[in-house]
């Protein structure tokens, strides 16, 4: 893929040209200026300025919070405390007076990145996206413009590629250490807050004591589902496999959620499911499944077992709180989702796949592409999967385009991680034909 950048400045782009064997005074020869904005929760924002500046781009780092300024480098950086606004009459000011070569952000529909990525168009800075892989574990997102529905892959069509795609590192899930870093960073952000410093936060704040007690009460709920669900989990392997739809829930705050969905949130989806499931009297079962970082899980279980009763469906229904969801998916008939990630598993099984809410992954080629309850009545009622060298198209390009190997939150993995994306930088940077300013 080759994607230009408008320069206000300049009629026709110059293309910079990155060697193998280009060294950090050639790199430091009107050195390439980078913006980095928020990163995940945890020190990899820190690993990469890090690398960014060893490889010899100048960087600077905006910080919005007190979270934000400890897994800052400490130089170069920028202190932002308004409000969204200010936070718009800041951004033209810099990029009229100081404008970066390149923006770097992780999550794309964060308020603040939302508000920097359209204005970085209007200029014609390059904005590259960092997000948690589409695929996981072993990689994450890197991706031109943004991530999801602003993905360039959200215009893909298929296509042979002899590229080949890159391997994820050989890790295990790193669910556990990214909730302590999560855990961390809101701590701190919620000792030391202020109004101004998390106006443009992409998550709402709660008082300190009220945030652990809704944890704690979520890693019991988790720890005793661990025990019930086992029981389910091994009639749906047994009795019912390839007789049951999933349906993967998203936690309320996740930015497709609340940017993307199309109108959809969880409840809504569980009741049109229930509705449709009744309408069309079908013999399978739905297996809702919870999100393992979604802490209001157990209200949401109770919700969908109230509403199950409700619709005379309780005997056909059940809510899966622990485990993999990659274990369930092989053994079921379909799966209904949002636009959560979880699609993938489908895809890579070879699974029924509706899609109801703006996604990388809503392409007719590979999903049915669904729009509103009455789509569901359809897929519950007649439902088959996509061309298989379709699927494998895609996967394939999502790896080559949008992945590196890597992993935000597992300390042993932060700087070949920062590595590989500095690596991707400098790729994107070539083809995008990107030049310094100095």
């Amino acid at each position: 893929m080759n994607f230009a950048y408008r320069r206000t400045n300049t009629a026709v782009l110059q293309h910079l040209s990155f060697s193998k064997e280009k060294t950090k005074a050639d790199y430091q020869t009107g050195a390439l200026n980078v913006l980095l904005l928020q990163g995940p929760s945890g020190p990899f924002f820190r690993k990469l300025e890090n690398e960014l500046t060893r490889t010899g781009f100048s960087v600077n780092r905006v910080v919005f919070n007190d979270a934000d300024r400890l897994f800052s480098g400490g130089t170069n950086t920028i202190l932002f405390s308004s409000d969204l606004p200010a936070w718009d009459a800041w951004l033209h000011a810099r990029f009229r007076e100081n404008r970066p070569d390149i923006i770097i952000l992780f999550g794309s529909s964060r308020p603040a990145h939302a508000k920097a990525r359209e204005l970085a168009k209007y200029y014609g800075i390059l904005v590259i996206a960092l997000e948690e892989g589409y695929l996981r574990s072993g990689y994450i997102s890197c991706e031109i413009s943004g991530n999801n529905q602003f993905s360039p892959l959200a215009l893909w069509q298929p296509a042979q590629n002899d590229r080949i795609p890159p391997s994820p590192l050989a890790i295990q899930s790193s669910l556990w250490t990214k909730c302590f870093w999560v855990a961390l960073y809101y701590g701190i952000r919620e000792l030391g807050k202020t109004r101004a410093k998390n106006v443009l936060s992409h998550r709402s704040i709660r008082r300190l004591d009220k945030e652990i007690f809704s944890w704690m009460n979520h890693i019991c709920f988790s720890l005793v589902s661990k025990l019930s669900d086992k029981a389910v989990k091994s009639e749906l392997f047994g009795k019912y496999k390839d007789k049951f739809l999933i349906v993967p829930l998203q936690t309320p705050n996740d930015s497709q959620i609340r940017f993307a969905s199309r109108g959809w949130n969880n409840k809504k989806l569980i009741l049109s499911c229930l509705r449709a499931a009744k309408q069309t009297s079908i013999d399978e079962r739905l297996v809702f499944k919870t999100h393992p970082l979604d802490e209001r899980s157990s209200d949401l279980k109770r919700f969908i077992e109230k509403a199950a009763r409700k619709f005379g469906l309780n005997d056909k229904v059940n809510v899966i709180s622990s485990g993999k969801l990659s274990e369930l998916v092989p053994c079921s008939s379909g799966m209904i989702v949002i636009n959560s990630t979880a699609a993938f598993s489908a895809l890579h099984s070879h699974k029924p796949l509706l899609v109801m809410g703006e996604a990388v992954f809503r392409h007719e080629q590979i999903i049915t592409v669904g729009n509103s309850a009455e789509d569901i009545v359809r897929f519950i009622k007649k439902r088959h999967t996509k061309c298989p060298e379709h699927i494998k198209m895609f996967i394939r390009d999502v790896k080559i385009n949008a992945l590196v190997p890597g992993d935000f939150y597992q300390s042993s993995v932060l700087k070949l991680t920062a590595k590989n994306v500095a690596k991707k930088v400098a790729t994107i940077v070539r083809s995008s034909g990107v030049v310094s300013r100095q």
